[in-house]
């Protein structure tokens, strides 16, 4: 869990208890029941949202590095490919191999 929501649902939690505690004052600041019961609902909901952005966090930290690994294969792959023909032909033919390379 990220340390901003966990340090946010820790103070919703205290104030939640306190409140319970405390309940002819806190109704008579206009918080009832039904409050506290909210405030534990979104604290529940950001327990859920959280999970799910580090999860989805993960998978594009995955995806991100298999994309990162597909770029350098193909990027080498394209510089051998180049390197041989500019090895072999003179610039006058690069262009019948789909090079676009002045030099």
């Amino acid at each position: 869990m990220s340390k901003t929501a966990q340090t946010l649902i820790d103070k919703a939690a205290s104030l939640a208890e306190g409140m319970k505690r405390n309940m002819d004052k806190a109704q008579q600041l206009g918080i009832d029941n039904a409050y506290i019961a909210r405030l534990e609902a979104e604290m529940d909901t950001l327990r859920a949202t959280d999970r799910a952005v580090e999860e989805a966090a993960a998978h594009i930290a995955e995806l991100r590095a298999r994309n990162n690994e597909a770029m350098r294969l193909l990027r080498d792959d394209v510089q051998n490919a180049k390197k041989a023909v500019k090895g072999r032909y003179d610039k006058l033919d690069w262009h019948t191999f789909g090079i676009t390379d002045k030099q």
